[in-house]
């Protein structure tokens, strides 16, 4: 614990307006411009992060979030976490600091359930077990997809618009296999972009 200690979660937000320029930021722009081609979150977000003139500048400010914590962390610590994160903007615009931000783009992540093609740990019985039918549920259930971190879909109940996307660099099928952690089924992790604009983004914290 303290500044010596490990870092056991995560939670801050890249300023555009005074990053933009960096190199990690730049290719970081890059690459939500191309996983948003074509989709519906394209024409929302695209003029946020093309801000071409002084009044694109002072009408659209878009912060993005990025937060991860362990694993084995419990989602209980989120909520205050957020609280602060919103708290020290507040302070910062106090203090007359760039970050009246106009809009918020949650970066995320989500997984699918795919069957697993490790082998089966369940008894040889012709006798289907219970256990088995729910494999076989869950496998056709494969396109239904889930939060890593549950406190995510508090933010997209109060969006204007989302997408999930497939990484560049697909893991391969036996990556997915997470037999020791989801038992019935492996999972395919994917990224899920989630814009709001500041009042939703607020509400969704204070309704945690």
């Amino acid at each position: 614990m303290g500044r010596e200690g490990d870092p056991f979660a995560f939670l801050s937000v890249v300023n555009l307006e005074l990053h933009r320029n960096n190199e990690a930021v730049k290719s970081l722009l890059t690459y939500l411009q191309d996983r948003t081609l074509s989709t519906p979150l394209q024409e929302l977000l695209s003029p946020l992060l093309n801000t071409t003139n002084e009044e694109d500048k002072s009408n659209n400010k878009l912060a993005i979030i990025l937060s991860e914590r362990l694993i084995n962390m419990p989602p209980d610590i989120s909520p205050p976490a957020y609280k602060m994160l919103v708290e020290e903007i507040g302070y910062a615009v106090e203090d007359n600091e760039p970050y009246t931000f106009t809009h918020y783009l949650l970066l995320s992540k989500v997984y699918k359930e795919i069957e697993s093609s490790l082998p089966s740990t369940e008894s040889t019985s012709s006798r289907p077990s219970k256990r088995s039918k729910k494999s076989k549920k869950s496998s056709k259930s494969s396109n239904t997809t889930f939060p890593f971190h549950p406190e995510d879909d508090t933010f997209l109940q109060n969006s204007t618009s989302s997408i999930i996307y497939k990484y560049k660099q697909e893991p391969p099928p036996e990556a997915a296999d997470s037999k020791r952690a989801f038992q019935e089924v492996g999972i395919m992790p994917m990224g899920r972009m989630v814009l709001m604009t500041k009042d939703g983004f607020e509400a969704a914290v204070a309704g945690m």
